[in-house]
């Protein structure tokens, strides 16, 4: 048997609907500031080094050249200026970035391995991008740089430019080289930087340090960023969750 109520019923019924709704929302509203520290608890070994990459860059890149190791339109490897891009291409993304060069006989081709091993354990790979800066401005063309780094992992983007350009893109991130005694040989900075979707570095790792420790951090940082509504508003009712999402 169906009820039919009265309208002084029904406009009853949608006052105390609406207060509800406007307690829940104040609620949310006043609690959300003491809600968003909780979440950075379980990040709290990964910092924002607000000091390190602040400043944008625009250089010769890999992704100029197609994988045949020819530059794309028939552009020679001399044009650099057809090559010019820069770390906000891969803004949304976790970054693993490594300052080395192609000739270097030890570390960087260890470094490099490490990298791609972090990228190929990752359900989805496509989260990660791997980047090398090149510190070796004169053996280092944006095609030997993409021969080179295809031997490790296709997805590797290398950057390269003048020693001047590169020297400015160092210092950014704290990182020096330098001619080592040996003539071809070059002393580097040879930490991974741990670079978070916004363009932040959140971590520096030794290269020496166990690949699980990497993915970890890499990990971190997938998770801090795909779950970070559900973590700051789990306190919410569901439906306001749902709406700040």
């Amino acid at each position: 048997m169906a009820v039919i109520l009265g309208d002084s019923k029904m406009s009853e019924i949608i006052r105390l609907f609406l207060s509800r709704v406007k307690v829940w929302f104040l609620m949310g509203v006043f609690l959300m500031p003491l809600l968003m520290p909780l979440s950075s608890l379980a990040n709290q070994d990964f910092p924002v080094y607000q000091q390190l990459g602040s400043v944008a860059f625009t250089l010769p890149s890999t992704l100029g050249v197609s994988g045949l190791g020819l530059p794309d339109l028939g552009v020679s490897d001399e044009s650099s200026q057809y090559h010019g891009h820069g770390l906000e291409r891969f803004y949304g993304q976790v970054q693993l970035l490594l300052f080395g060069f192609t000739h270097c006989p030890k570390v960087c081709p260890l470094a490099i391995q490490k990298m791609a091993q972090v990228r190929r354990q990752l359900p989805n790979p496509k989260h990660l991008q791997l980047v090398m800066v090149s510190v070796d401005a004169e053996r280092d063309s944006v095609v030997r740089m993409r021969e080179f780094l295809g031997h490790f992992d296709a997805g590797i983007v290398g950057f390269t430019g003048t020693d001047e350009q590169l020297k400015a893109v160092a210092k950014d991130f704290a990182a020096t080289f330098f001619p080592a005694a040996d003539a071809h040989d070059i002393s580097h900075t040879d930490r991974l930087y741990l670079i978070d979707q916004r363009g932040q570095v959140r971590h520096l790792y030794d290269p020496s340090v166990p690949v699980a420790d990497i993915l970890g951090g890499v990990k971190t940082l997938l998770a801090e960023n795909t779950g970070a509504a559900t973590s700051n508003n789990r306190w919410l009712p569901g439906w306001l969750q749902r709406f700040l999402q």
